[in-house]
């Protein structure tokens, strides 16, 4: 979460693929039930590899974004 209340929050994981465990989902919810003017999920994963936003996997007004590390 940001430094100033409701502007930031993000989660982030690294997965062989963003869908096994239903993890991006889950962070997706969590996301969902939070007020804040910014909300992003940020993953590593070897089947998304560089860094792109993926529209596709977005809901809710979130953004979902493929990080390489």
């Amino acid at each position: 979460m940001s430094v100033a209340k409701g502007l930031v929050g993000a989660e982030t994981f690294a997965a062989v693929d963003p869908r096994n465990n239903d993890k991006l989902n889950k962070d997706l919810v969590k996301l969902v039930g939070r007020d804040l003017q910014h909300r992003y999920v940020f993953f590593a994963s070897p089947r998304y590899p560089g860094l792109a936003r993926h529209p596709k996997l977005e809901r809710d007004g979130i953004q979902v974004w493929s990080v390489d590390v």
